[in-house]
């Protein structure tokens, strides 16, 4: 008796939600296919597209019981629309498509992925007394996860080209104000998809569920810290792979052609090491206490305005490349043509990164959205060239300006409230 109740209660259709009420005069055929029930035009769909259209979406279903691990209770509504125009027109969203209510989907006829139908799946989630309803940075993560793909590429890709030149926001900052407050070109819901991928691939899908009805306990949920989780996310982003035609692709979005590309005659440049892996000899400190060299590495650490160490040597038109880390704190500086009252400052901060001139005609020349993340590796090539000043990061040009000084001056290495490892500085020789 009881198991025939929970059956006719699972198979009853699901509620309509307001604006359901509203497109349904417009929308009157209907086709019912195991857990979906679908609404549309009839003068708009004909047979065979309809039917493409109910197995793609019955596809979706069955793909996320499975990715998700649970079984949907219930049936599950989709109005289809001629195209996203009519949707918007009918509905009077702005959307692409839509989820609404408990149970209603709203999409042009053949959208082309899941993410709608994982809103409706993870209200299904099992929630405990003390459950949190998911902030939008972890519902829509946990959407754009599952979506897997946007336009043809994976949503992984999108977000490890973002990560290569530096365009990650930090997390706590974005998941306050989510969807603002990522970097220009950047989705915030391949951000935060992203995200949500790799904590699944970390730790599991039901963990996953479980921190998603209660997104406030990390800790307790995956036994680490939101922060230490953001910092475990950005070397697993590194280590994605993206095919090249890809890569390609996705850096010209951003602005990255091959006029970007550290030049070959940068490449294969002689290199003349400033640092010899054992002592600090050629250099002088202007914070003694601040510099040391631990393991082949230089160290700098202070918890206050910059820090800096300057070569005893002094070059004209000159060009180094700098392989270094922040491993906390706010920024890092390499200086070229530094006197003692002028330099050439490339600054790499957390928020920004600036190309500047100290000195007369002083003041910042270029500036550009790069984020230097705490942890990660970088190779910066740092070229002054009769005040012309360019900047790649990781093989990419970041930062271009004129107006630089010329001075006969020193290299330098600065950190301001963190600690920044070193492990090499070389002047490139140009034939």
């Amino acid at each position: 008796m009881l198991a025939g109740l929970i059956l006719l209660l699972v198979s009853q259709p699901p509620e309509f939600a307001p604006v359901d009420h509203k497109v349904l005069p417009k929308l009157t055929a209907v086709h019912e296919e195991g857990p979906l029930i679908f609404h549309y035009d009839a003068a708009s769909l004909d047979a065979p597209t309809l039917k493409a259209d109910v197995q793609r979406n019955l596809g979706f279903f069955r793909y996320l019981e499975k990715a998700m691990r649970m079984k949907y209770r219930g049936r599950i509504r989709i109005f289809l629309y001629k195209d996203m125009s009519e949707m918007q027109a009918f509905t009077g969203s702005k959307a692409a498509a839509f989820s609404t209510g408990t149970s209603s989907i709203h999409q042009a006829h053949d959208y082309d992925d899941a993410h709608e139908m994982v809103h409706i799946f993870a209200l299904q989630i099992p929630k405990g007394d003390d459950h949190v309803d998911p902030g939008p940075l972890f519902v829509e993560g946990l959407a754009t996860t599952l979506q897997e793909e946007d336009n043809g590429i994976a949503i992984n890709d999108y977000t490890a080209i973002a990560y290569r030149i530096g365009r990650i926001p930090r997390l706590v900052p974005l998941r306050r104000t989510f969807p603002e407050g990522a970097p220009p070109g950047v989705h915030p819901y391949h951000v935060a998809g992203t995200f949500m991928g790799f904590l699944i691939d970390r730790y599991g899908m039901e963990k996953v569920k479980s921190l998603y009805v209660n997104c406030l306990e990390c800790e307790g949920r995956l036994g680490k810290s939101f922060a230490t989780l953001e910092s475990e996310w950005w070397p697993w982003l590194g280590k994605l792979k993206v095919r090249t035609d890809t890569e390609k692709k996705l850096l010209a979005r951003f602005g990255f052609g091959d006029a970007h590309r550290l030049p070959a005659k940068l490449q294969k440049a002689k290199r003349v090491s400033l640092f010899d892996g054992r002592s600090l000899n050629g250099w002088n400190l202007e914070h003694p206490q601040s510099w040391r060299v631990q393991k082949k590495l230089i160290v700098g650490a202070t918890d206050g305005a910059w820090h800096r160490m300057h070569s005893q040597e002094g070059f004209q038109d000159t060009a180094v490349r700098v392989r270094l880390r922040l491993v906390s704190g706010n920024a890092i500086q390499i200086r070229l043509n530094r006197t003692a009252t002028t330099a050439n400052e490339a600054i790499l901060a957390t928020w920004m990164a600036y190309l500047v001139r100290v000195g007369p005609g002083g003041g910042v020349k270029k500036q550009a959205p790069y984020h230097i993340l705490p942890g990660r590796w970088i190779d910066v090539v740092f070229e002054n060239k009769g005040g012309h000043g360019t900047v790649w990061i990781d093989g990419l040009k970041m930062l271009e300006a004129d107006g630089l000084g010329t001075e006969n001056g020193a290299v330098g290495i600065s950190v301001e409230r963190g600690v920044v490892e070193v492990s090499s500085i070389e002047r490139l020789v140009v034939k």
